[in-house]
């Protein structure tokens, strides 16, 4: 980002600086929200398997897979959308 005079007046130049910068910024999130989607699932099928899910009753991990799985599908899709539009504008 620079600034560009122009007529005695001071303007942001927002479209020659920093190109690398957002398109690296814009992977970065894509691979961050990428491993988050595959990770959060696995990590909660290990938690439910293993006993921190409820012993006594099979079908007991539902009431906690299912308030875990909404949030972090919202969040990694938000930020997946985040970074297309960084890679895009990149």
């Amino acid at each position: 980002m620079g600034f560009d005079d122009v007529a005695g007046r001071r303007q942001w130049n927002l479209e020659d600086d920093g190109v690398a910068l957002r398109k690296l910024t814009g992977i970065a999130l894509l691979a961050f929200g990428l491993a988050g989607f595959i990770t959060v699932p696995i990590a909660v099928w290990n938690f439910v398997r293993t006993d921190g899910g409820s012993s006594t009753d099979d079908a007991g991990y539902y009431s906690l897979l299912i308030p875990i799985t909404i949030p972090a599908t919202i969040i990694f899709v938000y930020l997946n959308w985040l970074s297309v539009s960084f890679f895009k504008t990149a």
